[in-house]
């Protein structure tokens, strides 16, 4: 009993410890200067429910291609965002961005990645940055930053996103014209571009 009390608290403890991290972490990934944040530590724990996300943004600039749509006209959940990011952007006098496959592909992949190997972290498990992985997906832009979250909802990531500087930073980047989204379980992440 006390064994089980002792793992809850210490999982409370490390939860609390990467939301604190999480809220803090902001990447700078660049050919010549790669930081990284605490938040990187956290690569192999398990993250808590949907209070998670951390933001990556590359200042390399590269350029676009095609737009995603759903085939029986309901919204998918890129387009949902989009829209959320979207309207944020018009009440702050912010050009709109347009969707992406190659941004989708990349942010999917990455999603899966995390999802399926249990890690929370912009650097892939092969060490790629997010540059690195538009690149992989023929991306013909820039690739401008990355966000990532665990959330359960649309709504939800986009308001951890919206509500934490670098994070919004980078949906705010008047630079950037194009996104890509990608979710796999409760991992998401989201890339910006400029054509």
């Amino acid at each position: 009993m006390k064994s089980l009390k002792l793992k809850q608290r210490n999982g409370i403890k490390i939860a609390l410890c990467l939301i604190i991290l999480s809220l803090f972490a902001c990447e700078s990934d660049s050919e010549e200067n790669m930081q990284t944040t605490n938040a990187d530590k956290s690569t192999e724990i398990s993250m808590p429910e949907s209070t998670n996300s951390i933001t990556e943004n590359d200042e390399n600039l590269s350029t676009s291609d095609e737009e995603s749509t759903d085939n029986d006209g309901l919204m998918t959940e890129a387009e949902q965002m989009l829209a959320l990011v979207n309207q944020f952007r018009q009440e702050l006098g912010v050009t709109p961005l347009t969707l992406n496959n190659a941004l989708n592909s990349a942010a999917f992949k990455h999603s899966k990645d995390m999802n399926d190997n249990n890690y929370f972290d912009h650097k892939g498990r092969d060490g790629s940055s997010f540059s690195e992985r538009t690149k992989r997906e023929n991306y013909q832009g820039f690739p401008i930053g990355e966000n990532i979250a665990i959330a359960g909802s649309v709504q939800q990531a986009f308001n951890l996103w919206r509500e934490s500087d670098g994070h919004r930073r980078n949906m705010l980047n008047a630079g950037s014209n194009e996104m890509g989204l990608g979710k796999d379980g409760r991992y998401w992440t989201q890339i910006f571009g400029k054509k």
